[in-house]
């Protein structure tokens, strides 16, 4: 599986992983994963007459903005696995099976839906005391074979195979468009300055950059997301820009931004 590693890049959309105020002891601390979300727009550009073109999104929908172009995202859907937070000395989570090195928010597939604005819980846990440095996880395609259960577990309607599911409005004339990848490659995200564990709380952010997923090549507008499905003409732009488009980051007053 092709493993890719990234450092900084803009924030959009966010997961987080979120340390509790409480330790259980003085050997742990409690750890929560959460999943947020904010889209970060680009100033529009070109003429006066061509900016003012774009509408508002509605309230609740997420707006992408870059040149002449708008995305009004209404929903973004994951399936992710094998969350794991890595120790500062550990080369690879799965480098010794079951040795705790790294701390498994989930292992199995789940599905997690990016609200528009704020951050919803997903799991708690506790973990020892230590340095972590970086964030491992999969954008996972599920597979009947191997995801029989958790396909059955999906929402009525969601599509067989898919990773990565977004749907929402493109330009001004308000085309509705429904995104699909089947994306399935694993993630290595590294904290620039690593995470402790020492008892006491801690907040760390893995950030998604929902405003450069559909850049066009050039960086100065969006592409329509419907052409980026299986098969289009811009498929492997988006595929390659969502891979680039995750950062993490010690935030833990919860504000967004990096502490450090």
């Amino acid at each position: 599986m092709q493993i890719m590693k990234t450092r900084w890049f803009e924030a959009g959309a966010a997961l987080m992983l979120l340390a509790g105020a409480a330790a259980c002891s003085d050997n742990t601390g409690r750890l929560s994963f959460s999943l947020a979300a904010r889209t970060g727009s680009a100033a529009a550009s070109g003429s006066p007459a061509m900016a003012a073109s774009l509408v508002s999104c509605a309230t609740g929908q997420a707006q992408i903005t870059l040149g002449t172009d708008q995305i009004c995202v209404t929903r973004v859907d994951l399936v992710l696995r094998e969350i794991e937070l890595k120790r500062l000395e550990v080369a690879a989570c799965d480098a010794i099976p079951d040795n705790g090195d790294c701390e498994d928010f989930e292992t199995g597939p789940i599905l997690l839906t990016l609200p528009p604005f704020g951050v919803t819980q997903v799991t708690v846990k506790d973990a020892p005391n230590g340095m972590f440095d970086k964030l491992e996880f999969q954008i996972h395609k599920p597979d009947p074979s191997n995801d029989g259960v958790f396909i059955g577990t999906l929402p009525q309607g969601f599509p067989s195979g898919v990773s990565i599911r977004v749907q929402g409005f493109y330009n001004a004339n308000a085309q509705p468009f429904d995104y699909q990848s089947d994306l399935d490659v694993g993630m290595e995200v590294t904290l620039n300055t690593p995470l402790t564990v020492s008892g006491g709380s801690a907040n760390v952010d893995l950030q998604i950059d929902l405003s450069s997923w559909f850049k066009n090549g050039a960086g100065t507008g969006l592409v329509d997301p419907a052409s980026a499905n299986k098969g289009f003409p811009n498929e492997s732009l988006v595929a390659n820009n969502i891979q680039a488009a995750f950062h993490a980051f010690e935030d833990d007053n919860r504000d967004g931004l990096p502490d450090h």
